[in-house]
């Protein structure tokens, strides 16, 4: 049997998706460049409540804080995919992210 689309969907605005899922290595390189502290990324999590002079605090979190919550060994290995992480910091490393 042949699948289909249930229908069509177009897509007004460009958009890219990456090959391979964001490793520790580059999520450290957004914290490391200070993204956390950059208002300009976190708009959205902004009008969430859930950042708020450079660090974030989800509904799960104890403390605030400026990286991802730290899984430890295995999870940490730079070439691993992140983890730690909510939506809005994925979408605030998207929004720090160089342009191509």
């Amino acid at each position: 049997m042949m699948k289909r689309p249930l229908h069509p969907v177009a897509m007004h605005d460009p958009y890219k998706v990456s090959r391979y899922p964001v490793t520790n290595a580059q999520f450290q390189e957004f914290v490391k460049a200070g993204g956390y502290g950059k208002s300009k990324f976190w708009p959205e999590a902004e009008r969430a409540g859930v950042w708020k002079d450079g660090v974030v605090k989800g509904r799960w979190d104890k403390i605030a804080r400026q990286a991802p919550f730290d899984f430890g060994d295995p999870f940490d290995l730079l070439n691993h995919p992140v983890v730690g992480i909510m939506w809005y910091e994925a979408l605030s490393y998207t929004a720090g992210s160089p342009k191509y």
